[in-house]
């Protein structure tokens, strides 16, 4: 399983630590950290501005993670413990996720086979306003 926290654009790093356990509910819906794994299904339900032309993908589309670019190697993570399963905590946020969309035999992105597409990073302002002493940040 990788865990891929929210990196913030600038020098917020002590606010993102203050606030990384936070409900959605506070962060305006934009989750601050990604556990996932290989094979994992997952649903779309924000389209990024990057994939607007895709008609495929949409709110609501169903997929699973294949795979990362650049891939995950060991130098860019740690293995933590959590109860009885292992977690590797990554510290550099891919470029892309791949995913595999269910029932798709289109090809939708040049270089991935029929199906795959690569999700890229979001990079969103949030306004942390039930937080107090906490200034508005940008997170990606």
């Amino acid at each position: 399983m990788y865990e891929i926290p929210a990196q913030p654009a600038s020098q917020s790093k002590a606010v993102l630590k203050r606030i990384m356990n936070a409900s959605d509910d506070q962060t305006d819906r934009i989750p601050l950290r990604l556990l996932c794994f290989i094979g994992m299904p997952v649903m779309i339900s924000r389209k990024h501005r990057r994939l607007k032309e895709s008609a495929i993908v949409a709110n609501g589309t169903t997929a699973f993670i294949i795979g990362f670019v650049p891939p995950i190697r060991e130098s860019m993570y740690h293995v933590k413990t959590i109860e009885a399963f292992t977690v590797k905590e990554v510290h550099q946020l891919p470029e892309l996720i791949l995913v595999r969309v269910h029932e798709c035999e289109d090809t939708m992105a040049n270089g991935y086979p029929p199906g795959v597409i690569g999700i890229p990073v979001l990079n969103e302002q949030i306004k942390l306003s039930k937080f107090k002493n906490v200034p508005r940040s940008s997170i990606t």
